[in-house]
C-alpha cells in the first residue's frame, strides 16, 4: 500500500562502511545489515517501476541476509516484510502476504510500543490484504487503528497518515459511504500537498482515486476534471509508460464513456492496456479492470463481437484470481451478459 511504502522509504538510512581492520563483531552485524538494507531498497525501486518479479527476488535476498542478523521484530525485517507483502498482492497472492504480515504484526507488537510507526505500516497492509478478499469492516477498523498511530507520532500532515487516510477512503468507499470517503480523500490530498508538494506522485494518486468517489456520486463534471488532473500530474512524474500512469488514463478513459465520447474512451483505455499488459502481464488484475471498461465501450460503441472477446477475458482473469462470486467477477459478467445479448439481438435482425 502507499502507507507502507511511505514507512519502508523513511526507515532507510546511510552509513559508511568500516574498514576490515577497525571492524569488530558488531560493526560487521552493522555492515551486513546495510547491505541487506540496500538489497531490500533494489527490490523496492523495482516493486514501484512494476517489475515485480525482479523486486520480490531482491526481497527475498534482503530479508534472507537480515534473518540471519537481526530478531524477527527488526526495523529492516519489518521494513521488507511490508515491501515484500505488497509484491505479493500485486501478484494476487494475497494469502502469502497475510500469512507474512501476521507474523510481522506478532514481531513488533512483541518487540516495541504499539504506537510505533512500523505497525501502522504492518496494519496497513494486513488491511490491504483485506480489501482485496471485500473484508471491508475489517480493513476499515485496522486503518483506523494505523491512522491513529500515525498521527499520534507522526503528525496529521505527515506522507505516512495521508498514504493511511487514502487507504481509509478506499475502504469507507467500498462500504458504500461516499461523503465519508471524499471527506477523507480530501484530507489525505491536503496533507500530501502540505508535506510533500501540489505536484508530488501521492498528490496525483489521491486526485485520481478521488475523481472516482466523485464519479459514483454522479458529479461527472468534477470526477472528470479530478481524473485528468491526476493523469496529467502522474504522467509528468512517472511517465507515459508507468502502470499507475496507465490506471490514471484508463480512469479518464472511464469519464469519457459516461460523457458518451465513445470514440476517444476506447483511444484512451486501449493506450492504457497496452501498458498494463507490458509492465504489469496479460492477467494482472489491473489489466482485467481495463480489460472490462473497454469492453463496455466497445458494447455501447456498437462493436459488439470485439467487446465479448474482451469482455469474456477481463472476466475470467477476475474469476480464476478472485474466485466467480467476488464484485469484480460479477460485475464484468454482468456487461459481458449485456455485450451478448446486444450481440444476439443483432445477428438477429442480419
Amino acid at each position: 500500500s502507499a502507507a507502507a511504502s511511505a514507512m519502508q522509504q523513511a526507515a532507510h538510512t546511510a552509513g559508511a562502511d568500516l574498514a576490515p581492520s577497525a571492524a569488530t563483531a558488531a560493526d560487521r552485524r552493522a555492515r551486513s545489515v546495510r547491505v541487506a538494507a540496500a538489497v531490500q531498497l533494489r527490490g523496492e525501486l523495482a516493486l514501484a517501476g512494476g517489475r515485480l518479479v525482479e523486486g520480490e527476488k531482491h526481497l527475498l535476498s534482503g530479508l534472507a541476509m537480515l534473518n540471519e542478523q537481526c530478531e524477527q521484530g527488526h526495523l529492516r525485517v519489518i521494513c521488507g516484510v511490508v515491501a515484500l507483502a505488497a509484491s505479493l498482492r500485486a501478484q494476487a497472492r494475497t494469502q502469502e502476504a497475510e500469512e507474512i504480515l501476521k507474523a510481522a504484526r506478532s514481531g513488533i507488537e512483541a518487540s516495541r510500543v504499539p504506537t510505533h510507526p512500523l505497525h501502522a505500516a504492518v496494519l496497513a497492509g494486513l488491511a490491504a490484504v483485506c480489501m482485496d478478499g471485500e473484508r471491508t469492516e475489517e480493513a476499515e477498523a485496522l486503518l483506523r487503528n494505523a491512522a491513529n498511530i500515525s498521527t499520534e507520532v507522526l503528525g496529521a500532515a505527515h506522507p505516512t497518515t495521508a498514504a493511511i487516510l487514502h487507504n481509509l477512503a478506499a475502504a469507507v468507499d467500498a462500504s458504500g459511504r461516499l461523503d465519508d470517503a471524499e471527506a477523507l480523500y480530501r484530507r489525505a490530498l491536503e496533507a500530501d500537498t502540505e508535506s510533500l508538494g501540489a505536484e508530488h506522485v501521492s498528490v496525483g494518486r489521491t486526485l485520481s482515486a478521488l475523481g472516482g468517489v466523485l464519479r459514483r456520486k454522479g458529479q461527472a463534471a468534477e470526477a472528470r476534471e479530478s481524473f485528468e488532473r491526476g493523469h496529467a500530474l502522474l504522467r509528468k512524474r512517472l511517465g507515459n509508460g508507468h502502470p499507475e500512469t496507465a490506471r490514471a488514463l484508463a480512469n479518464v478513459g472511464c469519464a469519457l464513456f459516461d460523457a458518451r465520447d465513445f470514440v476517444r474512451a476506447e483511444e484512451v483505455l486501449r493506450a492504457a492496456l497496452a501498458v498494463e499488459e507490458e509492465t504489469l502481464g496479460p492477467v494482472h488484475l489491473e489489466t482485467a479492470n481495463t480489460l472490462v471498461n473497454l469492453g463496455a465501450v466497445l458494447g455501447e460503441a456498437g462493436k459488439r463481437d470485439e467487446a465479448v472477446r474482451i469482455l469474456r477475458r477481463g472476466a475470467q482473469i477476475y474469476r480464476s484470481t478472485l474466485g466467480p462470486t467476488h464484485m469484480h467477477t460479477r460485475v464484468a459478467l454482468g456487461w459481458l451478459k449485456h455485450a451478448e445479448t446486444w450481440r444476439g439481438q443483432q445477428l438477429a435482425l442480419d
